[in-house]
């Protein structure tokens, strides 16, 4: 099950750069949907997951009556865009309760492994082919680096976001891990995603994760108050200062982006924030807080009546993306799961927990989608009832 997990993971957007009369299927084509399939053709008329199906209705009864009224009030709303839209969502929620359910059944730290053994094949195999598929050359968008790796990803961005998942977990297993020989081999395995994302060198990604990473080890040297902690804690934030450092010394790309960024120069992250809070807000108001209608973003009708405002295609940002399709539904919804993952990880005390809602909240306010099935894998994963002691159990 972990080596099937870890191929999907590796291969599921290699459908995503596939064009249908012009259309690109990007996330209709997501492999990870084939779990929430799994769920619903086989788990979820289980005994045991009856709860579920309370909850699923709670879920899915709000989803259509909403999108009803849209449809109704609004006019001028695409009805098959709205219907791929819920199911998409129903898909993602599916996905979630499948990883409640089953995680803790689930050896985390082999499919860690058998994710990073696909990524460090894949590194001579990308710099031998270095071939269009493997590799996004010249990047206009990312001027200081030409030619960035995504391997079977629709993007540099997306290998960025699916790495960075990987180190955060592995560093958790390395700092509840009592074994020196298996601490080595993970750290190995750290070391082999932190090459994989100087390659893709995600700028979004990066930041994001150090600041996750920053925030995880805060919240390790809270929980676990002791001398080891406060050292490992240091090192790493000395770290991360140095590698700072070394970066603007040298003029690293990253680093130069960063500073175009900070000035202003960077038109990608400003449109990433200003111009889509700005462009959420007005769509916000303009269709009375109901919003433009659950999938119809992504419209010719919103992209002409937007695009003298600045809008390019969509709004890069998940949760304002969200709320322009569904208004105070999709506001009431995000803050919802929001403060519910942050309860759960109050109460686990969970360093591990902790630092995946740092990343995937983070992520989304600087790209992703919202019917990511990944997303909802995170939250199911936070809403489980697995602690890191369920670490001990799993063996190599």
């Amino acid at each position: 099950m972990e080596l099937l997990l870890a191929i999907l993971y590796y291969f599921r957007q290699m459908f995503g750069n596939i064009t249908i009369n012009g259309v690109f299927l990007s996330g209709n084509a997501d492999l990870l949907y084939i779990l929430s399939i799994y769920y619903f053709v086989f788990y979820l008329f289980k005994r045991e997951t009856r709860d579920h199906k309370k909850q699923l209705f709670l879920w899915i009864i709000p989803l259509i009556v909403y999108g009803l009224l849209q449809f109704f009030i609004l006019g001028n709303v695409s009805i098959i865009k709205m219907g791929v839209n819920i199911v998409k969502i129903m898909l993602c929620i599916g996905v979630m309760y499948l990883t409640i359910g089953n995680i803790r059944k689930f050896n985390i730290k082999k499919f860690l492994m058998y994710c990073t053994g696909l990524y460090l094949v894949s590194i001579p195999l990308a710099f031998v082919l270095r071939n269009s598929i493997l590799w996004r050359n010249n990047d206009t968008i990312n001027k200081y680096s030409l030619s960035r790796l995504n391997l079977l990803y629709m993007e540099p961005s997306e290998l960025g976001f699916h790495v960075s998942i990987l180190i955060i977990m592995l560093i958790a297993v390395v700092l509840h891990e009592k074994n020196k020989g298996n601490i080595k081999i993970f750290s190995g395995a750290i070391l082999v995603n932190f090459i994989v994302l100087y390659l893709a060198r995600p700028w979004g990604a990066i930041v994001v994760l150090v600041a996750s990473l920053m925030f995880m080890f805060l919240v390790y040297m809270i929980l676990n108050p002791s001398r080891k902690a406060f050292k490992i804690g240091g090192v790493v934030f000395a770290i991360i200062i140095a590698g700072g450092i070394f970066s603007a010394a040298t003029k690293n790309p990253i680093y130069m982006r960063a500073m175009d960024t900070v000035q202003g120069k960077d038109l990608s992250n400003w449109y990433r924030i200003n111009a889509s809070v700005r462009l959420t807000n007005m769509m916000f108001k303009d269709t009375n807080g109901l919003g433009l209608g659950m999938g119809n973003m992504n419209t010719s009708l919103a992209r002409e009546k937007y695009q003298i405002w600045g809008l390019v295609s969509v709004i890069p940002n998940s949760f304002l993306y969200e709320i322009a399709e569904t208004g105070i539904l999709g506001i009431l919804a995000i803050w919802g799961i929001i403060a519910s993952l942050i309860y759960k990880c109050f109460r686990e005390r969970s360093v591990l927990k902790w630092g995946l809602l740092c990343f995937v909240v983070l992520y989304q306010v600087f790209g992703g989608h919202f019917t990511n099935p990944l997303n909802w894998i995170v939250y199911g994963f936070i809403f489980s009832n697995f602690k890191e002691t369920d670490l001990d159990n799993e063996v190599l």
